[in-house]
């Protein structure tokens, strides 16, 4: 499953306007309160955290993800590559 994280994003229409601008066909969620990026200890934006089926982080990308990069934190949880 992919979800997004809108990470310090305190507006709902601005969260509105980002999911419409890129397109995001997956679910995205706003965290305005900053927790789930403090429990999770994002550094900066964008991160990609791949989490396994039984909710481990087994890998962080820090910055843009090519399909090479997306393909190395697939592989990490199991996930057939692209």
């Amino acid at each position: 499953m992919v979800l997004g994280v809108l990470y310090l994003e305190p507006s709902e229409q601005n969260a509105r306007d980002f999911i419409r601008e890129y397109s995001l066909a997956y679910p995205n969620l706003r965290d305005p309160g900053t927790r789930t990026g403090i429990n999770y200890g994002v550094a900066g934006v964008p991160e990609t955290f791949f989490i396994s089926a039984d909710g481990v982080v087994q890998h962080v990308d820090r910055g843009g993800l090519s399909r090479e990069r997306l393909n190395i934190g697939l592989q990490k949880i199991g996930v057939p590559t692209l």
